[in-house]
């Protein structure tokens, strides 16, 4: 940021600060997002008592954004207080996501896989498949209208709690909506399911390609015999974490067409 953006929050702050204490009540301050941008202003110069106090002037649901939960510990640890910095590391290190992570370093713990979420019940899918948002996502996807379908399935899933999430991104895979699929899982706070969030779809085929293209290209063969069997010990994963780079695979219109670009090319390209 800019030296007179910053500056500039900080001018904002100080005229806040002057309102008193009755600023928030009186909503005066705007909303979490201005507040946000203050607070990012007042990190990056790393003026600690300003975040502190810009984070306790956002609402409740602000504030318990993990983002500014770990900052305002953050800043508690700077101020010298230790044991409000840890109880806030601890609530979100119960938590498996990015700024959970972060605490639990804080906390000089490791870093561990929750375990593996039960699978969704024929029940809870039947469920989410008779929900009519759901059914109509799936009917807009089916004709192309991803970003109408994506809206509609935003919405649908907007109130679900971890095993609603599960079952909708399970029903997402088996309809081969993909990228569906890795964000409503991606979603869940505390039953996770990681298979859901990597997927690793038609892999029979893709690795017979990438097993085919090797044989081709370091040994000139035309096509696999059992003289290959050596091939098969390929990196399945590592080759799939260099070849899908972007996991959620929004940035293709079409993702059908992309995963046929992977039968194609038979992982040739590195």
């Amino acid at each position: 940021m800019q030296p007179q953006a910053i500056e500039a929050s900080r001018e904002a702050l100080r005229e806040s600060r002057s309102l008193g204490a009755n600023a928030i009540d009186l909503g005066v301050l705007g909303s979490d997002e201005s507040l946000a941008i203050m607070a990012r202003s007042a990190l990056r110069a790393q003026d600690w008592d300003s975040l502190q106090q810009l984070i306790g002037w956002m609402s409740a649901r602000g504030q318990a954004d993990p983002a500014w939960q770990y900052w305002r510990a953050r800043a508690y640890q700077r101020a010298g207080d230790e044991p409000a910095a840890r109880a806030l590391f601890k609530e979100l290190a119960s938590q498996f996501h990015f700024y959970g992570q972060l605490a639990l370093e804080d906390l000089g713990q490791a870093i561990e896989l929750p375990p593996r979420a039960a699978k969704p019940t024929s029940d809870e899918l039947k469920a989410i498949a008779a929900s009519t948002g759901i059914q109509r996502a799936f009917k807009l996807y089916q004709l192309g209208l991803r970003t109408e379908a994506h809206r509609e399935w935003w919405v649908s899933i907007k109130p679900m709690n971890d095993r609603a999430l599960l079952a909708a991104a399970e029903l997402a895979c088996r309809r081969l909506v993909l990228d569906r699929c890795v964000n409503t899982a991606d979603r869940t706070k505390q039953e996770h399911d990681f298979h859901l969030r990597f997927i690793m779809p038609f892999r029979d085929e893709l690795e017979a390609a990438a097993l085919c293209a090797r044989c081709q290209i370091e040994c000139g063969c035309p096509r696999l015999d059992a003289n290959h069997a050596q091939h098969r010990a390929v990196d399945r994963e590592k080759a799939w974490s260099r070849r899908i780079q972007d996991r959620r695979f929004t940035r293709y219109e079409n993702q059908y067409s992309f995963w046929n670009l992977l039968f194609k090319v038979g992982f040739r390209r590195s």
